[in-house]
């Protein structure tokens, strides 16, 4: 629908920032003043001047919720952790909003298989989502925002620009991308393309598919320890951040992730300090489904007398390195890299 108004002669694509429309009034037909923003009328009744495209109206992904660009998930970072809300932009017929809309989020990579007399490339697709959105009152949809001054004037037919902020996707610990309506692997590509279909809760209504954006899902390492330097009561507060993955419950109730002292090549590593985590109603997070990495911090504080470290569950000399081990069923374990205590 956008390409179509693009392709109109009568509205040349200018700059997003002219001024509103002037004295004259925007008299274009709803559908192409829905997808222009900023334009000035020229006097006739069809042709606008100084018009950009209206950002909503573009039928597309934007995953860190400005432009459409690659994005990484990175799992060592909390805000790339726990529900994410990419915004999803389209248009769709006014008739459709009082009927509802379904929509359905995609993801999907392509894999390549190799055998001994051939190599394959496949796409492999997942619905992540599917959300059937409907009216809620008079220009309030549930899921939809809709601009209540792009519905004046508009007859069933007209297209309306909408955008979507509260259906939720995220990334795994293991290299996945998931919503509560199912889980991608991308172990083998290291991404996904993030697209969605949506169409008018009707058996006439015409099925939309937007562009896709590449989502980028790197290899999970759990961050170093934070250590401090010891205090005037000898303790050094060592904090530990990194994510787990929220299963199913045949999978193992929990999540281990455990603060050791570095032992070396020729050592043993020591248990210093050891969490839980209820991996399967992850406490405290409202908005979570099997796959979905759970954010994590935890402060653990040792003690450090005549240059060894003490913890709840043993001791180390104090200039060993600190490391964080997360061990998880599904998952296996992970260590971090080592963290010294300042000074040592």
């Amino acid at each position: 629908m956008v390409c179509a108004l693009l392709a109109n002669p009568n509205l040349p694509l200018g700059s997003a920032n002219a001024a509103a429309a002037g004295s004259n009034g925007w008299n274009a037909p709803v559908s192409d003043r829905n997808a222009y923003a900023g334009g000035n009328n020229s006097g006739s009744s069809t042709e606008v001047s100084g018009a950009g495209l209206n950002p909503a109206a573009i039928v597309g992904v934007r995953l860190d919720g400005s432009d459409y660009n690659t994005t990484t998930w990175d799992a060592a970072i909390p805000k790339d952790t726990d529900a994410q809300y990419p915004v999803f932009t389209g248009m769709i017929q006014e008739q459709y909003l009082t009927a509802g809309v379904n929509l359905q989020i995609n993801g999907s990579t392509t894999e390549t298989t190799v055998s001994v007399v051939s190599t394959s490339i496949n796409t492999v697709s997942q619905s992540l989502g599917n959300y059937f959105l409907t009216e809620q009152s008079s220009g309030q949809i549930n899921y939809l925002t809709v601009n209540a001054a792009c519905l004046q004037g508009a007859s069933a037919t007209d297209w309306i620009p909408f955008s979507i902020t509260t259906t939720p996707i995220g990334r795994g610990v293991n290299q996945s991308v998931s919503g509560p309506g199912g889980l991608l692997d991308v172990s083998q590509t290291g991404f996904a393309d993030i697209s969605f279909t949506y169409d008018g809760n009707a058996t006439d209504a015409i099925s939309i598919s937007s562009a896709s954006t590449e989502l980028d899902v790197p290899v999970y390492t759990p961050p170093a320890p934070i250590v401090s330097a010891a205090n005037a009561q000898n303790q050094v507060t060592v904090t530990l951040n990194g994510a787990y993955q929220a299963q199913t419950s045949g999978s193992g109730s929990y999540a281990t992730v455990s603060l050791y002292s570095d032992g070396g090549l020729l050592g043993s590593d020591t248990l210093l300090a050891q969490y839980q985590f209820n991996d399967i109603n992850p406490p405290g997070t409202t908005v979570y489904w099997v796959g979905l990495a759970i954010n994590y911090s935890e402060i653990i504080t040792l003690t450090l007398n005549d240059y060894t470290l003490t913890g709840p569950l043993g001791s180390a000399n104090w200039d060993q390195g600190l490391f964080q081990e997360l061990n998880q069923s599904i998952i296996g374990k992970l260590d971090s890299g080592d963290s010294y205590v300042p000074g040592s």
